[in-house]
């Protein structure tokens, strides 16, 4: 009875020793057919791999800076706005409102905060000038005076400070990662 156990164990470990290179062999054999694609890409009929380029726009989608969703310019009068009727006659409400002194706000919707570090609006009398502003604005902290900082989710306002009569001008806005990536410029205007 013995021997014939011995036989039997001695059967068993080559049928595992005989499947554990079976698999071994089908994943380098995988592999090798992986690779051959790789280097085949480019070649007219080539199959693609479809786990390598999802890789890959994985990765190229880590390392671009997303730009900023939307960006738009809202206005405050800092003190009160005398709105007698006789005052408001033939007037347009921009008329009235061009000698007040207002604080000026920047919203902004991101696509995904996660990677920010740095925020960097320009401020100008025309496009591509920064007369009025030039800031980079750093990630959830306070922003100096007279500017301002504060968000909500996806939604950051940063108060640019307090005009009077500043007439039309354009802005630009650029979002830079943690690694010092930065994103296209997102451009905005105001009316004045």
């Amino acid at each position: 009875m013995k021997f014939n156990h011995s036989y039997l164990l001695l059967f068993l470990l080559s049928c595992l020793s005989w499947s554990l290179n079976a698999q071994s062999e089908s994943k380098s054999e995988r592999t090798e057919r992986k690779s051959e694609v790789v280097e085949s890409r480019g070649k007219i009929g080539a199959e693609p791999n479809i786990e390598l380029e999802l890789k890959n726009a994985r990765t190229n989608a880590e390392a671009t800076v997303l730009p900023v969703q939307s960006a738009s310019v809202y206005m405050e009068p800092v003190g009160e706005v005398n709105l007698d009727p006789t005052k408001l006659q033939g007037k347009s409400p921009q008329d009235l409102l061009a000698k007040e002194e207002m604080k000026y706000h920047l919203v902004l919707r991101v696509f995904n905060p996660a990677n920010i570090a740095r925020i960097h609006v320009k401020l100008g009398a025309a496009e591509g000038k920064s007369n009025f502003v030039s800031h980079a604005f750093e990630f959830d902290r306070a922003a100096p005076a007279p500017l301002h900082y504060t968000r909500d989710g996806r939604i950051i306002v940063l108060g640019l400070g307090k005009y009077t009569n500043m007439g039309p001008c354009f802005g630009e806005v650029t979002l830079e990662d943690l690694n010092g990536k930065r994103s296209a410029p997102k451009t905005f205007s105001i009316k004045g």
